[in-house]
């Protein structure tokens, strides 16, 4: 995510995200899903972002009926949106768990602007 400044916690990144998802179609080109954040920690909390093929938006709150969701500590989804940290690598490492449709958490790496 390209900004002045970094985020440093899940609720800046999700704003940011949610900004990057309403200028820049790109992002959810060929995506129609929705992924829950579920996230601990002290900054934690829950936020979902809905991808419709060229249009998205991120969100505070619970989905009702999200595609996937991903488990995570606050500092590791900084980490992710920042590009600090691989997804695939937080995963196999077991730093992000997955409940849902696994393969849709692939396609973040384009809604993050990987």
């Amino acid at each position: 995510m390209a900004s002045a400044t970094q985020p440093t916690t899940p609720a800046e990144l999700m704003r940011e995200l949610d900004t990057a998802l309403r200028n820049d179609p790109s992002r959810s080109e060929g995506i129609t899903s929705v992924f829950a954040f579920d996230v601990a920690g002290d900054a934690g909390g829950k936020w979902w972002i809905e991808a419709k093929d060229g249009t998205g938006a991120a969100q505070e709150g619970q989905h009702p009926n999200p595609d996937v969701v991903i488990y995570v500590d606050d500092e590791i989804l900084v980490r992710l949106g920042t590009h600090d940290l691989d997804g695939g690598e937080a995963y196999v490492s077991g730093l992000i768990t997955l409940e849902g449709d696994n393969s849709k958490a692939m396609l973040l790496a384009q809604i993050f602007g990987d």
